[in-house]
C-alpha cells in the first residue's frame, strides 16, 4: 500500500506533503491538519481516494 499523508495550509489551505516545513504555495509554516488523503497507483501514478480496490486512470488493482 502507498498512502500519501498531507497536511494542509492555514494560510492559504494548499495541500502539502508531510515531510515539508514550508508551504509550497505560499511559504507559511503553519498547517491545520494532517490527512491520509489517498492511495498512488503503482502501475501509473495516479492519486486515487483511500478504500478504492481499482485505479479511477488505468485499472490497475490497488493493494491495502
Amino acid at each position: 500500500m502507498n498512502v500519501l499523508r498531507m497536511k494542509q495550509c492555514i494560510k492559504c489551505y494548499a495541500e502539502n506533503d508531510d515531510h515539508v516545513a514550508i508551504c509550497r504555495a505560499c511559504n507559511s509554516t503553519k498547517f491545520i491538519m494532517e490527512k491520509e488523503s489517498s492511495m498512488r497507483c503503482p502501475a501509473c501514478g495516479a492519486e486515487n481516494e483511500e478504500g478504492h480496490d481499482m485505479c479511477y486512470s488505468c485499472g490497475h488493482r490497488l493493494d491495502r
